[in-house]
């Protein structure tokens, strides 16, 4: 073989391995490349090219740093009082005929689940004496309008239907600025809306916990649309995540719900059907949280509907204890269930102070991690730092914020860093500590102005 045929070979060959290692490079960091993404673009890419070149999401969050798998958690539970229903207000009659309800009842705890005395800090809430007046057996609010929401602008976009439904002419775009001013933020927290509603308009809001079919239909009778924080789970791949949905109907003889859903539709205004059950499924994964928008005027109204169990914070947050120990002694394998409880617990401990509540709130949300929590669950509640931060386990907040940094989306949520900030400081990390702060005030900067280390338990408390 001559010398002029083997050059054009040698140069051919030297050029395949070229390319064949410049393509397995490229191969080998596309999953970095395509992780990095902004979100906004990340999501319109098809979910089978994504499975394809990604390493699989994970399925849950991890253990607790003790314990090992099959390990038997001790949670210590105290025994809260029995569980309440709060007294009815009688409803003055809509023209839908008139009919008894099949009202959705949660759980009682067991007649043995009381494994602690009652704290001297908690007292059993009073047992309602008046007798419920039935709802009529559907209502629906009208002229709210739906509107498709941004990328992961669900809660803007919800806020913003109930608030242009009280006259306020916004844009989801108006209102996201000062709530997730960082497009790629995954959360808004119910506190912040309440507190953007309560500050930048000129309408009131609360958020409450421990809803239940019943209250939402109330509400909805007397004209109060509301904004419920729920689970949503789209497909198998991309798994679970929060979701804000706004209720403004009900129907009891199809038992179902009528919703303006910005991120399913329907764009037409007919609403969405969501059973009762199935609602009450997904909202448990927030701990049946719900926010109500009204005029200041209407405070004393919300009041009647709703009752002193929910309008005063240290009972809505007893009561709501109450429910979460009534139903993870009824179902101890319901990983939200414990969370809920140990969320309750963190509130409780915070409002009656009563420090011996931390540990077993920790206990609580060490059960629901080993049971098996979803991965983004940290994403959209904090509590679990709030607990491990009090009990003195700032080691279990680090390795649960390294792991929400690290995973797709979780690096841009601000009270992640928040957080993290603290337990640096609890284990005299100053210079982490004070890059963790600074770098959630800048994700965030209408939300965090903290200039301390200091344990601030009331942070998600608006």
């Amino acid at each position: 073989m001559t010398e002029r045929v083997r050059k054009p070979i040698w140069i051919a060959l030297l050029l395949l391995v070229i390319i064949s290692l410049v393509g397995f490079a490229s191969w080998r960091m596309l999953p970095t490349a395509v992780n990095a993404l902004p979100g906004q673009i990340r999501a319109r890419i098809p979910e089978e090219v994504i499975a394809y070149v990604v390493t699989p999401l994970p399925s849950a969050l991890p253990l607790a740093m003790a314990t090992q798998p099959g390990q038997q958690i001790e949670v210590i539970v105290p025994t809260l009082g029995p569980t309440v229903v709060p007294p009815s207000e009688p409803i003055e009659e809509r023209a839908e005929t008139q009919t008894a309800n099949e009202q959705q009842s949660r759980p009682s705890p067991a007649a043995d689940a009381s494994p602690s005395p009652l704290p001297e800090t908690l007292t059993p809430l009073p047992t309602p004496t008046t007798t419920p007046t039935p709802l009529p057996s559907k209502s629906l609010i009208e002229g709210i309008q739906i509107i498709p929401q941004k990328f992961n602008n669900c809660g803007p976009a919800n806020l913003t239907m109930v608030l242009n439904f009280n006259q306020q002419n916004l844009d989801q775009a108006q209102v996201a600025d000062l709530l997730r001013p960082n497009y790629d933020d995954r959360n808004v927290s119910p506190e912040e809306m309440v507190r953007y509603v309560n500050t930048k308009t000129d309408l009131s809001a609360r958020y409450f916990v421990g809803g239940d079919i019943e209250i939402l239909k109330k509400l909805i009778v007397y004209g109060f649309p509301v904004i419920v924080e729920k689970g949503l789970v789209l497909t198998e791949y991309q798994g679970w995540m929060g979701h804000y949905l706004t209720v403004y109907g009900f129907d009891d003889l199809e038992k179902q719900f009528i919703t303006k859903d910005s991120f399913l539709g329907p764009w037409d205004n007919r609403g969405r059907e969501v059973s009762y059950e199935k609602l009450d499924e997904l909202w448990e994964h927030f701990n049946y949280a719900f926010i109500v928008i009204f005029q200041e005027s209407d405070k004393e109204k919300i009041a009647g509907i709703l009752g002193a169990e929910m309008m005063e914070k240290d009972q809505m947050w007893h009561r709501a204890a109450q429910l979460a120990q009534a139903r993870s002694a009824e179902q101890p394998e319901n990983a939200f269930a414990w969370f809920n409880l140990g969320q309750s617990l963190v509130y409780v401990a915070d409002m009656t102070g009563d420090a011996d509540l931390y540990p077993s709130a920790a206990a609580a949300f060490d059960r629901a991690r080993e049971i098996g929590l979803p991965w983004r669950t940290l994403w959209y509640r904090f509590e679990a730092y709030q607990a491990y931060l009090a009990a003195g386990r700032p080691e279990e907040v680090l390795a649960l914020t390294e792991i929400m940094i690290n995973s797709l989306g979780g690096g841009v949520v601000e009270e992640t860093y928040f957080y993290r900030g603290q337990a640096l400081a609890k284990v005299g990390r100053e210079e982490e500590a004070d890059r963790a702060l600074n770098r959630a005030r800048a994700l965030n900067p209408t939300h965090f102005q903290i200039s301390s280390y200091e344990f601030l338990s009331d942070i998600n408390n608006g």
